[in-house]
């Protein structure tokens, strides 16, 4: 399903409006969710445990059927979107196939849309988030080819080389939409906060096209540092509690999370957090 282009007046975003989703009891989980997210920017999505953060990423990615509103991904419906590999997705676990390389996992949304692999994208790509070495490596265990290379996985990659490769395969089809549903979240504290640093970096570097994206996370820090827009969920059912717009001067490098300006906002949003989640009590979302 489509729309012409001159139903909206910037079709490269993700729209979506007027949200709702029920539950198969009849339970509203999502009222009235509505909001943009523009193509080079980075919409932040925050709430408590339960309020619905990853059913509308999986409603955006047309996973789920909403109970009524409308999800736009430029002119084309989640569905559409997804079949023309317009969308690229990482999740907190990586989902990776263990029996493949990494090679093999960055390469395999290429594979699926019959969309030729070319070598030189493949080894900028996984150089770009850093896990060069471990290019010919399965992702669960060691082999005759790792050791040849010189490198020993044990019995598999770390949580943060796992992330990583989640990451490159999340963009190696060049997406124009991106959605990560807390892609860092069993990660600990050091290597989350190097791998921020490495998405935003990407995210705004001209040698990738421009994407719309949508991330989820519980870490107002993590948030305040990626966002150029923050959603905080809130209410019985859920709503949006608030929109906070994020300006900080770019790049934005390590020295901004020891900044006052930025400490200040994130003693904000944590505030603006705690409320939330002390006058909510979570649902089942099934």
């Amino acid at each position: 399903m489509s729309r012409s282009a001159s139903a909206s007046a910037s079709v490269e975003k993700i729209e979506v409006k007027g949200l709702c989703f029920d539950n198969q009891d009849g339970q509203r989980i999502l009222d009235n969710i509505t909001f943009e997210a523009r193509t080079g920017s980075i919409t932040v999505i925050l709430g408590p445990s339960g309020c619905g953060k990853s059913t509308l990423l999986e409603l955006i990615a047309g996973l789920r059927k909403p109970t009524a509103g409308e999800i736009w991904l430029g002119t084309l419906s989640p569905d559409a979107c997804r079949k023309k590999g317009l969308l690229g997705v990482a999740f907190q676990d990586p989902a990776l196939l263990p029996w493949k390389t990494v090679r093999e996992n960055v390469e395999l949304p290429l594979r699926i849309l019959h969309r030729p692999v070319q070598d030189a994208q493949i080894d900028e790509l996984i150089e770009k988030v850093h896990i060069d070495r471990f290019r010919p490596c399965p992702v669960g265990a060691e082999t005759d080819a790792a050791r040849a290379a010189g490198i020993a996985l044990g019995d598999c990659l770390s949580g943060g080389e796992k992330a990583r490769v989640a990451l490159a395969r999340a963009l190696v089809n060049k997406p124009r939409f991106l959605l990560l549903d807390e892609p860092f979240g069993s990660l600990d504290s050091p290597t989350r906060r190097i791998l921020i640093l490495m998405l935003r970096a990407l995210l705004q570097s001209k040698e990738f096209p421009p994407v719309a994206t949508i991330m989820v996370t519980h870490d107002p820090q993590e948030a305040t540092f990626l966002a150029d827009q923050i959603l905080v969920l809130g209410e019985k059912p859920t709503s949006i509690r608030k929109r906070a717009p994020v300006v900080f001067a770019e790049p934005r490098t390590e020295e901004l999370f020891t900044s006052g300006s930025f400490l200040e906002y994130c003693e904000g949003l944590f505030h603006t957090l705690s409320a939330v989640i002390e006058s909510f009590k979570p649902t089942p979302e099934l």
